[in-house]
């Protein structure tokens, strides 16, 4: 793997932890089926905000 691809995978990974402690343990992309994942994030889709998690931690 090359080093973008890494960091890319760490940041992404960070965020679905952070999604998940802050809802309080929603599973992530529930919607979404694996094999429709890339795809889903290459159209710019994001996990929401969830309502336990401050605007200043929201990027």
């Amino acid at each position: 793997m090359s080093t973008l691809l890494l960091k890319f995978f760490f940041i992404w990974s960070f965020s679905v932890l952070l999604f998940e402690i802050f809802s309080l343990g929603d599973s992530p992309y529930q919607e979404i089926k694996p094999q429709e994942m890339i795809s889903y994030l290459e159209q710019g889709n994001r996990l929401p905000q969830p309502k336990q998690c401050p605007n200043e931690m929201w990027i």
